[in-house]
Order: structure tokens, then C-alpha cells, then sequence
């Protein structure tokens, strides 16, 4: 199977790695692998993330770096901020195809398809930077025929393998669905506690909100509210009904004296 790899040229400062880049518009980051990171010796600066893939998300405490990539036979530079720095980037170059294969096809014919020999896929480009992602130029094969798409970073084949190419067919590459920066603990408190008037003392009414943050921030008719829903909630004939929230029993509501005799 074809993926959207391309041979691209890395820089950083007055360092530059030739390598493979994977372009990935189902991932909403962008990644490199450490090895890339310090054979460029680009600096980098503390990054946490949440990976979802098809499997469990999982959060990744690492680095992110800034980096320039560019073809392999030269053309405009494209600048990427917020490069999160990962140990491995499962996803392998694409295999060379015959040269007749090439020539065969005459969608194929004048598809120049260079191949570092010897690199690896140590940079993936996600959604976060679509202007390496654009399509300049598709031409599709016939069924069961890769197609071949010209993107700003070069020539690159996409989908199924020629006949004449043997690799596994056991293997599938699934990397990153969807990623979102993790937000610190600490920060999350500060959301809700951001001024000490939204804390409330509930003198011992709720005792089983004393351990909840969120709980604590309400109100005290809020907290009531949620204590009446907690305890009242019924599933009835396929729905669930409630009591009207601020209708409390006859004990919590104030009673006034008769009027009568001043009528």
C-alpha cells in the first residue's frame, strides 16, 4: 500500500536532514522523531498532548520544536511551529516501484518519484499545516492502480501497490486520529476557582460535595438544586422525570402571617 510519503529536506537554523515526510491530513498535529530533532539540533520546549487513536487515547509528555521543510530538489519553504517530538513514527518510505510500472501506465508517465536510500520516515505533516498538504495535481489510476499526487513537497503515489511490488499485507498503518493539547491540573482549578467569592461554604448541608471542585463552586441554591435531582430522579414508562427544581416540601417554605385584618 502506497501512503502519501515524499522525500523532503528538514531544516533548522544552519542544519539541514534529508528524510521522508508523511503526509497526514487525519492527524490535527504535526510530529518528528527525536533522532530528527537532534541530528538538527533544533531546541525545543516542554509539550503535553492527548493521542487518539483507533485503539485508547494516552498522553504524551515531550518537547515541541520549530522547523523548516522543503522538496527534495529544491522549491518554497514551508515554516512548522509546535513540532511534537515522539520516539517512533510507525509509518515505513514507500517502495521504489519498477521502473516499468511507470512507464507502462500513461497517467504515470513523467511522475518523478525520487527515493532517499537509506532514510526513514522521521517527520509527519498533520491538518495543522494544510499548505504541505495541498493537491496541485492528481491523476487517478484505474481500479486496484495507485494514484499519483503532486503535493508542494513533490510527487508521491496513494493507494493500492503495483503486482510486481511485494511487501506485507499484514501490516497497517494507523498513527494518529486526533490530537488535543493537554491542559495542566492546576490550571483546570484555577477555571473554576478563579475568584474566591465562587466558593461557598455549604455548613455541612452537602457533605458528600465537600471532595468535588466543581461542587464546591456553586451556589447554594445550585448545590440544592443538584442534591433534589440526585435524590428524586425516576425512569418512567421509557423517560426520566424530575420534581420542579425550586418547589421545595412544606418545611423549606417560608409561611406568612394572614393578612386578613388588615384587609
Amino acid at each position: 500500500m502506497y501512503l502519501n510519503v515524499v522525500p523532503a529536506i528538514v531544516i533548522c537554523g544552519d542544519r539541514e536532514v534529508t528524510t521522508h515526510a508523511f503526509l497526514d491530513p487525519g492527524s490535527s498535529f504535526s510530529f518528528c522523531e527525536r533522532k530528527l530533532m537532534n541530528a538538527l539540533n533544533a531546541p525545543g520546549s516542554p509539550k503535553s498532548v492527548t493521542i487518539h487513536t483507533m485503539t485508547a487515547p494516552h498522553t504524551l509528555d515531550s518537547e515541541a520544536v520549530s522547523v523548516s521543510v522543503e522538496p527534495l530538489k529544491g522549491g518554497n519553504r514551508i515554516e512548522l511551529s509546535e513540532v511534537v517530538v515522539v520516539d517512533e513514527i510507525p509509518v515505513k518510505p514507500n517502495i521504489t516501484p519498477n521502473p516499468r510500472d511507470l512507464q507502462r501506465p500513461d497517467y504515470l508517465r513523467g511522475v518523478d518519484l525520487p527515493h532517499v536510500e537509506g532514510a526513514t520516515v522521521t517527520l509527519l505533516i498533520g491538518a495543522n499545516f494544510p499548505e504541505a498538504l495541498r493537491v496541485e495535481i492528481v491523476r487517478n489510476g484505474s481500479y486496484g492502480c495507485p494514484d499519483a499526487v503532486r503535493t508542494p513537497l513533490g510527487w508521491s503515489l496513494l493507494g493500492p501497490a503495483f503486482k510486481t511490488v511485494t511487501a506485507p499485507h499484514n501490516e497497517t498503518s494507523c498513527f494518529v486520529a486526533h490530537v488535543s493539547a493537554t491542559v495542566p491540573q492546576p490550571s483546570m482549578q484555577v477555571m473554576f476557582l478563579k475568584d474566591e467569592s465562587d466558593v461557598m461554604s455549604t455548613d455541612g448541608e452537602f457533605d458528600d460535595c465537600q471532595g468535588d471542585v466543581r461542587l464546591q463552586a456553586m451556589s447554594k441554591e445550585d448545590r440544592r438544586t443538584y442534591a433534589l435531582m440526585k435524590q428524586s430522579v425516576e425512569y418512567i414508562n421509557g423517560h426520566y422525570q424530575l420534581p420542579l427544581p425550586w418547589r421545595y416540601d412544606c418545611q423549606t417554605i417560608l409561611k406568612w402571617p394572614g393578612n386578613g385584618l388588615l384587609a
